[in-house]
């Protein structure tokens, strides 16, 4: 079974409040469902992340290349990432990457890590009051 574990946060960690409660209420569902209510729960605390994300973007096309997937799982556990591009190490990877720590002269234009910084918190309130939807949501289906 999947458990919710606190993310850490660069340096400045803090505990989920209400996660113990969550864990106790997610883990009373089947596993098909609990990872279904993660994924979505997750997806919707990414969405905050990225729409700030896309908001400081430099250029259009960083703009349109940022999104959000499903990222692999191991050992059965549910993840979700922001992204540039289509592919590890694509071109888009490389632009984005030029972009937010500076290339051959060009000035760092930070957009990724500022408007993760910036809606970090936020996204977590989103992703915890979403997971007790999701989580009454699929209790009452099963």
């Amino acid at each position: 079974m999947p458990a919710i574990r606190a993310p850490k946060i660069n340096a400045d960690y803090r505990p989920i409040l209400g996660l113990p409660e969550l864990n106790r209420k997610l883990r009373r569902l089947p596993e098909r469902l609990q990872k279904r209510a993660l994924r979505r729960s997750l997806r919707q605390g990414a969405n905050v992340i990225l729409k700030e994300v896309r908001a400081r973007a430099p250029t259009e096309k960083l703009r349109k290349k940022t999104k959000v997937k499903s990222a692999r799982s191991r050992r059965g556990s549910v993840a979700v990432r922001v992204t540039v591009g289509q592919r590890d190490f694509g071109f888009d990877d490389f632009y984005g990457a030029a972009k937010e720590y500076g290339w051959e002269g060009e000035e760092p234009q930070p957009f990724f890590r500022t408007g993760y910084d910036a809606k970090k918190h936020v996204a977590l309130s989103v992703f915890q009051r979403d997971l007790n939807t999701q989580i009454i949501r699929e209790s009452l289906k099963a």
